[in-house]
C-alpha cells in the first residue's frame, strides 16, 4: 500500500512556519464571521475523532483522503477534499465536549439526550426560530406548526413536552441498543436544520453536533479519541466559508499544525494595535 507524502515539512510544534499565520481574521474581515475571532481566544482548531493518529503523524488529511463519511463539515463540491477549523477556541472546546459526550456508550440515553439538548441551547437559542414569547395554550396551533420537525423526530406532538429537555428526555425513554439511541440523537440532530430553515431563525454559528456519520463509523470512536489541534493555514489561500456552523475550510496542502492539543497548549494570536 502506498503511503501518503507529507505535503509540508515535520511541523515545528509551538512555532508558526514562515508563510502562514493563525489568525483567521484576513478571511473574515468584513464578513458574517468577523466578531467571532475578535477575541484572545482566535484561531484554527480542529475537532478530530482520531487525535492519536493525528498527533502521530502530525497531520491531517480531507475526508476524501481518509474516505470516510463526516461528522459533520458542512455540504458543497469541495467540502470532502479540505479540512474544517472552528474560528475560536471556545466553539472548538464545546463541539469536542458534545462529541465525547454523544460517543460516550456508557452514559444513560436519557441523560445523554438531556444535555444534548441543553448544550445545543434548546430550545431557546436564536438559531431555531421559536418564539419565546408565544403562550402554549393561546398559540397552541402555531407553536406545533413551528415544532413540527421536532415533533416528528420524537414521536410526540404534546408541546409542553417539546419545549422542555427534561421531558422531553423523559418521553423518549431508553432505547434498546445503542444504535437507535444514536439515531434518535441523529435525527433531534437533523431536525435542529429543519427548525431552523422552517422558521426563519438565525443561520450563524447554530449550536448543533452534525450527526451524519453512519452509526458502523461512529460507533467506532471512543470519547478518548477525540481532540483539538492547532493549525497555521498558509498566507492568503483560498478558503471554503461555512458561516452557519462558524468555519473556514482549507486544502490540506495549506495547512501545517503548531499545537497537537490544543486544550493544553495554545498559541495565542497577537496583532498590532489600530
Amino acid at each position: 500500500m502506498r503511503r501518503r507524502q507529507r505535503r509540508n515539512p515535520p511541523p515545528s510544534i509551538g512555532e508558526v512556519p514562515a508563510g502562514f499565520t493563525i489568525d483567521p481574521l484576513p478571511w473574515v474581515e468584513g464578513t458574517v464571521l468577523e466578531d467571532f475571532v475578535l477575541d484572545s481566544d482566535a484561531g484554527f482548531f480542529h475537532v478530530t475523532a482520531n487525535a492519536q493518529q493525528v498527533r502521530a503523524t502530525g497531520e491531517l488529511f480531507s475526508r476524501r483522503e481518509l474516505k470516510v463519511s463526516t461528522l459533520g463539515g458542512g455540504g458543497g463540491d469541495q467540502a470532502p477534499n479540505m479540512v474544517s477549523f472552528h474560528l475560536n477556541l471556545n466553539r472548538a472546546e464545546w463541539m469536542a465536549g458534545l462529541l465525547r459526550m454523544v460517543a460516550d456508550q456508557r452514559l444513560p440515553f436519557r441523560k445523554k439526550v438531556r444535555a444534548y439538548l441543553e448544550l445545543c441551547e434548546y430550545p431557546d437559542n436564536a438559531a431555531w426560530g421559536i418564539p419565546g414569547d408565544l403562550d402554549i395554550e393561546e398559540d397552541e396551533e402555531e407553536l406545533r406548526q413551528i415544532l413540527a420537525p421536532m415533533a416528528a423526530a420524537t414521536g410526540t406532538d404534546d408541546i409542553e413536552v417539546l419545549l422542555d429537555p427534561s421531558a422531553l428526555a423523559e418521553h423518549l425513554g431508553e432505547p434498546p441498543s445503542a444504535e437507535e439511541a444514536y439515531e434518535m440523537l441523529a435525527a433531534i440532530d437533523q431536525a435542529f436544520i429543519e427548525l431552523s430553515m422552517q422558521n426563519g431563525g438565525e443561520d450563524i454559528c447554530r449550536p448543533y453536533l452534525g450527526l451524519t456519520a453512519p452509526w458502523g463509523q461512529f460507533k467506532r470512536i471512543r470519547p478518548e479519541d477525540i481532540g483539538i489541534v492547532q493549525a497555521a493555514i498558509r498566507a492568503k489561500v483560498a478558503s471554503d466559508m461555512n458561516a452557519t456552523e462558524c468555519e473556514l475550510r482549507f486544502l490540506p496542502r495549506d495547512i501545517v499544525l503548531v499545537s497537537l492539543d490544543a486544550e493544553r497548549d495554545v498559541i495565542s494570536v497577537e496583532r498590532d494595535d489600530e
